[in-house]
């Protein structure tokens, strides 16, 4: 079993897994440690250990906080009694009160700066300031290539946004809420690490792999492409309900209402040739495909006709250039498409 205990330090100094021993992590980070901790059955021990030391932590800086209070009393009682040496009393009186109270205000401090120095624990860990994350987002028609640390690359889709950790060590935790193309670089031996993806459904674990992820419509869809992932659903408290491990090929549908994760065999070109800037279709109803039109330029499509609706279309059309794809799709469909204000109309008014 892997030896974890020179990295209880390291999970002490990073603020997000202090605020998670504590109960008050966001609802993204707790998902993030959960899957962390399932990930290896021996984090469960990790963690324990980590949440005594941190209470221990805590006890020791609380106590060492009243022992301050009462020091900083002491030091006012002592400001006052020279305060009042100020009044005019004869120097007899003066001599009887005043060597009995500095022995008493002397045996104090002793005890006070005694407590203090045994109560300091070389050892604790050092509170560091937790990561940083860097939030990369496309706005409508736009793309972007990212490349991470390790080589890994992912592809920002049109209307999407990433969170990433600015200097991600070890395992890598990502936040997606739209789509993007990851091709992530498989590492071997010590440099092997786990890359999650979170979506608001559930989550995405791979060690090196090339998948589509999408949360457009209602749910999370993952293609994959090459290797092999794990997806998983977790529910609003950040447990697992279920798990499926994908094969290349197949599509998985979930979301975090349901417990099931649908799989079927797909054509992943289907779903990556975005990233080409180019759209294939197999047979896709033009409805589909104007609501992935919608998603990606952020502009409204109006079949003006019922029928035209249910028209499939199959073929590739290009993609980096909103009005060239329109004037593909218009003859492809062999009916007018117009653009008004922001709304686009397929077919003639009135048929």
């Amino acid at each position: 079993m892997e030896d974890y205990s020179n990295k209880i330090e390291v999970l002490l100094a990073n603020e997000s897994f202090v605020r998670w021993i504590e109960g008050n992590a966001s609802e993204m980070e707790r998902a993030g440690w959960e899957a962390w901790l399932k990930e290896d059955p021996a984090r469960e021990k990790v963690k324990e250990e980590a949440i005594q030391i941190h209470n221990n932590f805590r006890f020791k800086e609380n106590k060492r906080a009243d022992m301050e209070f009462e020091l900083s009393k002491l030091n006012q009682s002592v400001d006052k009694f020279e305060g009042a040496q100020k009044h005019t009393i004869t120097r007899q009186a003066r001599n009887r009160s005043y060597y009995p109270l500095v022995a008493a205000v002397g045996l104090l401090l002793m005890v006070v700066l005694g407590s203090l120095y045994f109560s300091y624990d070389p050892e604790e860990p050092v509170q560091k300031e937790g990561p940083t994350f860097l939030t990369r987002s496309t706005a409508f028609g736009e793309k972007r290539l990212l490349t991470l640390s390790d080589g890994s690359t992912v592809q920002l889709n049109a209307n999407s946004t990433l969170k990433l950790p600015e200097s991600p060590a070890g395992d890598l935790q990502l936040w997606l809420k739209g789509e993007a193309y990851f091709n992530i670089v498989h590492k071997k031996g010590a440099q092997k690490r786990t890359v999650t993806v979170h979506t608001p459904d559930g989550n995405v674990q791979v060690l090196g792999t090339k998948f589509n992820v999408n949360t457009f419509n209602k749910g999370t869809e993952v293609v994959l492409k090459e290797g092999k992932v794990r997806v998983g659903v977790i529910d609003k408290t950040g447990h697992y309900r279920a798990n499926r491990t994908m094969k290349p090929g197949e599509l998985s549908q979930f979301t975090a209402e349901h417990e099931e994760i649908l799989i079927t065999q797909v054509n992943p070109e289907l779903y990556t040739s975005w990233t080409d800037d180019k759209l294939i279709f197999d047979h896709t109803p033009i409805v589909d495909v104007a609501e992935r039109i919608e998603h990606i330029y952020g502009v409204e499509l109006v079949m003006m006709d019922h029928e035209i609706g249910e028209t499939e279309i199959s073929g590739s059309i290009p993609n980096d250039n909103l009005p060239i794809f329109l004037q593909a799709l218009e003859k492809i469909l062999q009916q007018p498409i117009t653009r008004k204000k922001g709304v686009i109309q397929i077919g003639s008014p009135g048929k």
